[in-house]
């Protein structure tokens, strides 16, 4: 059974890659708008820092003052090891057609994540109140609690990421790009704001011209029908089909 996921993106360069070059971007957590991204709370549940912790720096000891603080500081490495891949398991998202592609002038990507090999996991996120508490003395604590938890503020997006693991290759550009198989690539979906036929044409066009033979088109439309806020999606029919 597939794993359905929907990236929202304004078009521009970067949305074109995902076209052109089969490529998904896997970016740092510091470049996000959730500045909690990746982050747990530690502890230490066997008392190892209870009397005087203290920090070595240029071979001095130093004492330091507040062992909390500390392991706080010391749980944000998660960004650091990381590279992170957003996705929805909703397409018809107001917050997220607003928020994430360019107003509702952008569009929207579905993918079958069960087709796209990672070096890492997909997995959904979990949405909390209070950071998630990493135990550094537990050898079995699960260590998916840096990457998919966040703030329950963010639940509306309903969120599955990809996460890839790797101290030393996620510093380095090129192993952020992750390709990924055309048939990886179900559905592109146009937002409500999306007039330009040229702009149609350009993405209908390029997925032609770069093998993606088999992708459907579709355009989402505010309903005026209803007493309810509802984006509905419509199939577009367009010459390459």
């Amino acid at each position: 059974m597939s794993k359905c996921a929907y990236k929202y993106k304004a078009w521009d360069k970067y949305a074109r890659r995902i076209i052109t070059h089969q490529e998904l971007y896997f970016a740092s957590p510091k470049d996000f708008n959730d500045v909690f991204d990746c982050q747990a709370h530690g502890i230490m549940s066997n008392n190892q820092f209870a009397e005087n912790p203290f920090i070595i720096i240029d071979g001095k000891i130093i004492p330091y003052p507040n062992p909390s603080a500390l392991l706080d500081k010391a749980t944000k490495r998660g960004i650091d090891t990381c590279g992170v891949c957003c996705f929805s398991r909703a397409y018809n998202s107001i917050l997220m057609w607003s928020h994430y592609a360019d107003y509702n002038r952008g569009i929207c990507f579905r993918f079958d994540l069960d087709k796209i090999k990672i070096n890492g996991l997909f997995a959904n996120v979990t949405y909390v109140r209070n950071k998630p508490i990493y135990d550094y003395t537990d050898p079995n604590e699960d260590k998916s609690k840096w990457f998919f938890y966040k703030y329950s503020a963010w639940k509306y997006e309903r969120e599955i990421r990809g996460v890839v693991f790797s101290l030393e290759n996620v510093k380095r550009e090129q192993y952020r790009k992750v390709k990924f198989p055309k048939e990886a690539l179900k559905e592109i979906i146009f937002g409500t704001n999306y007039t330009d036929k040229s702009t149609y044409d350009e993405v209908i066009d390029l997925c032609h011209d770069y093998g993606f033979h088999n992708v459907k088109f579709s355009f989402m439309e505010a309903t005026t029908s209803s007493e309810s806020y509802k984006l509905i999606k419509n199939p577009l029919f367009v010459k390459h089909q």
